[in-house]
C-alpha cells in the first residue's frame, strides 16, 4: 500500500512539472506552407509532453491543450510524434492541420484535419499556442537551395 502511495504522489508531481518547450522550430528562409499541429486534450498521457518531430528530428514537446505553428519549404516532410508519423507533400501557400491523439497508453496517432474542424476544436476547448523559447540552426534539409 505504501508503494502505491508513493508511485502516485511520483506520477502526481511529475505531472505538475510537466511543460512544453521547444527544441528546435523550423524557420527555414524558404519556409512557405504552414503547419499547425494540436495536441488532443485526453487523459491518456495527459501529464507528459509528446515529442512532435519533422523529418525525424524532434521539434517540440508539446502538452495537452497546446499546439505548435511553424512552415515548412514546400515538398514531402514526415510530421508526427516517435510512434507515428505522415509523410505528405507540402505546397506553398497552404495552410495543414494536424492532431496528435493517444491511440493507447504507449502510441501517438497523427490525423490530418481539415481547416473548419481543426479551427472550431482549437477555440472550443481553448488550445494555446507554444511559444518558441529557443531555436536551433537550419538542418542542411531544409536550407535554401540554391
Amino acid at each position: 500500500m505504501k508503494g502505491m502511495i508513493l508511485i502516485l504522489i511520483v506520477l502526481i508531481l511529475m505531472t505538475a512539472c510537466a511543460h512544453g518547450r521547444t527544441l528546435y522550430f523550423p524557420k527555414p528562409e524558404n519556409g512557405c506552407a504552414e503547419i499547425v499541429v494540436i495536441r488532443e486534450i485526453a487523459f491518456t498521457g495527459g501529464g507528459m509532453p509528446w515529442e512532435l518531430m519533422v523529418d525525424g528530428l524532434p521539434i517540440a514537446a508539446v502538452r495537452t491543450g497546446d499546439y505548435v505553428k511553424f512552415q515548412l519549404p514546400a515538398g514531402v516532410h514526415a510530421v508526427g510524434s516517435l510512434t507515428s508519423s505522415m509523410s505528405i507533400p507540402f505546397e506553398c501557400g497552404e495552410k495543414y492541420y494536424f492532431l496528435l491523439s493517444p491511440n493507447s497508453i504507449f502510441s501517438i496517432l497523427i490525423i490530418r484535419l481539415a481547416e473548419s474542424p481543426a479551427l472550431e476544436m482549437m477555440v472550443q476547448e481553448g488550445y494555446q499556442e507554444l511559444d518558441p523559447k529557443s531555436t536551433a540552426e537550419l538542418p542542411a534539409q531544409w536550407a535554401p537551395k540554391k
